[in-house]
Order: C-alpha cells, then sequence, then structure tokens
C-alpha cells in the first residue's frame, strides 16, 4: 500500500463513519483511497481482480469513470495531470483522492429531484385524461413517459 497522507486518512474515516457519499461514490472512493492516485481504468481493474469484487453485478469501468468526476465535484477528488493508463493503453487522466470532505450540493444530479418527477406525473396524468376524453393521439408515448417517472427510485 502506498503512503497515505494523515489528513487523507482522517477524511476518508470521517466520510465512512457519516455515510457521506452514496454507496457507489463510497466504493470508487475507498478504491481510490487504496491504490491511487490511478486512472479510471487501473482503478476498475484493481476493483475487479483480486477477488475484491467491489463493483458488484454490473459494475463495469464505465461506472468507475462516472464517479469519479462526481468525486472532483464533490471536492473529494482531483485530478492530477494525464498518462498512459496502464489498463487501456491510452493517454488517460490520474485521479487521486484529496483531504477534502464531499459536499454533496456540488455534485450535479443527473435526475430530476423527487418533487419534480412528483408534479411532471401529476401533470402527465392531467394531460393524459383531457386527451383521453378529446380523443388524442399521443396517449402511448405519454403513458411511456408516465411509466418511466413513475418508475424512478425515490
Amino acid at each position: 500500500m502506498s503512503y497515505v497522507r494523515q489528513t487523507s486518512r482522517e477524511t476518508y474515516y470521517e466520510i465512512e463513519e457519516n455515510g457521506l457519499l452514496s454507496e457507489q461514490r463510497f466504493k470508487v472512493y475507498s478504491a481510490l483511497f487504496r491504490h491511487g492516485p490511478c486512472t479510471a481504468g487501473e482503478l476498475a481493474k484493481s476493483m475487479t481482480c483480486n477477488g475484491s469484487g467491489l463493483l458488484g453485478v454490473g459494475g463495469t469501468r464505465h461506472m468507475v469513470s462516472r464517479r469519479l468526476p462526481e468525486l472532483r465535484d464533490s471536492g473529494a477528488a482531483c485530478e492530477l495531470g494525464t498518462r498512459v493508463c496502464n489498463a487501456g493503453g491510452r493517454n488517460s487522466i490520474v485521479w487521486d483522492v484529496t483531504a477534502n470532505v464531499p459536499d454533496q450540493s456540488l455534485i450535479r444530479r443527473n435526475r430530476p429531484s423527487k418533487e419534480i418527477r412528483d408534479r411532471a406525473v401529476f401533470e402527465g396524468r392531467a394531460c393524459h385524461t383531457y386527451w383521453k376524453q378529446n380523443g388524442g393521439s399521443h396517449l402511448g408515448a405519454l403513458d411511456e413517459v408516465l411509466a418511466w417517472l413513475s418508475g424512478m427510485d425515490r
């Protein structure tokens, strides 16, 4: 294991104890803490090799690649530059943890909030009822949108 700064170790334990990151983000952060600095490809490889199985079912290099910018945006990780990735052979960003506690408000959300989804479902159902009563022809597409909005994790 490479040398880890004491401040990073303290931050790691604070993040772990207080549940400051989602499950996927913490898996990636934890692996980066142990194996960094490294590229996303190297990190994904380290998470799937050696029997660690940290990526779990459906986990891929792409999941790791999506979580790293989120960790950067929150202040928990940083880009150190670029070099040729030992896992993929291409020029890639090198990532490492910081001594910062993540600020969740800085992470961009990829989906609408529960309030926005609930409002969209409500308004969509109202439109659906109106179109149905007035012989609308777009009911199939609207049904798909409503099903998608209603089925999102809350």
